[in-house]
């Protein structure tokens, strides 16, 4: 077992000043702001997640417009997978050009209807056809399809307002973001924990896990941090929900706040205990643990 003492040492960050653009008198622009979410206060989508396969290539969400105004709906889709950075920090990637090698569905899935106006407070079913090429290899396939919400009459509500000369129109789009992973014949899955690291933050321990996916498939699960004293007892518990689509660097911090000084054990369990919408969602693996001991001076 990996031992260690965890260093107090305190870090600094730095802020950049964001900087103002003067637009000349007279100018006129129109601006639009687009807010990701997984769900937002004007379009409600389910479920968030579209699992598919070669017995099963069709599959439907439902689109409900709990806005109090009309709203129009388009579909689109990218090619996309979570990534992180050295710090943990988890953010989509989406490429708009797919490498060979890249096990992109986007461009396999078609949508019924595709465009269309919801009044407040109906929904409509949207239905997803994946159409893979022959001779696909076996293995897990992904796309993230957006689902793209604005008022219907944004236009002429939101009429240009002038001050000092300068006109601007706003308009806000609300884009739901969903998954589709689309599974060709044999597949599987699993994740390695290629490093374990524990750093001391404030009043926490930050532990930093580096992961890999196995298999031709999505490692979707969960993951467990446990604290442990001398004796073995848990003294503090962490749980999330996790999807190693390639490799990836998981953050988390547990609380030590009150605990008495002493040596101590990190736990790290990975498991694939989760409810997707319907049995066979989750792909099972085997449970994955490691351990890294750590003093609490």
């Amino acid at each position: 077992m990996k031992s260690f003492r965890v260093n107090f040492t305190k870090s600094t960050t730095a802020f950049a000043r964001q900087k103002s653009l003067r637009l000349a008198l007279q100018t006129v622009f129109t601006l639009t702001i687009f807010v990701t979410m997984e769900i937002n206060a004007q379009v409600r989508v389910a479920p968030l997640a579209l699992y598919l396969n070669e017995q099963e290539r069709t599959g439907r969400i439902i689109v409900e417009n709990t806005a109090n105004e009309s709203r129009l709906i388009e579909l689109s889709v990218r090619f996309g997978y979570p990534v992180s950075n050295e710090q943990g920090t988890i953010s989509m990637l989406y490429k708009d050009t797919v490498d060979v090698d890249d096990p992109s569905a986007a461009a396999w899935i078609r949508f019924y209807p595709q465009r269309l106006v919801l009044p407040p407070g109906a929904q409509q079913t949207i239905r997803f056809a994946v159409r893979p090429p022959a001779h696909v290899p076996d293995g897990e396939y992904w796309a993230r399809p957006i689902i793209a919400s604005r008022a219907v009459n944004s236009e002429s509500e939101n009429l240009p307002k002038v001050k000092d000369g300068i006109t601007a129109s706003i308009g806000i789009v609300y884009q739901t973001v969903i998954s589709v992973n689309y599974r060709q014949g044999k597949v599987q899955t699993g994740v390695e924990i290629r490093d374990l690291q524990v750093r001391k933050g404030i009043g926490t321990l930050v532990v930093l896990a580096d992961l890999a996916r196995v298999g031709n498939a999505a490692y979707l699960g969960n993951m467990r941090v446990r604290l442990l004293n001398r004796r073995g007892t848990v003294v503090r518990e962490t749980a999330n929900e996790i999807a190693v689509y390639r490799t990836m660097r998981r953050r988390v911090e547990v609380a030590i706040g009150n605990l008495p000084a002493g040596s101590y054990t990190i736990e790290l369990e990975l498991n694939t205990n989760r409810q997707g919408n319907t049995p066979g969602d989750i792909l099972q693996a085997k449970p994955v643990t490691k351990t890294v001991a750590v003093t609490i001076p």
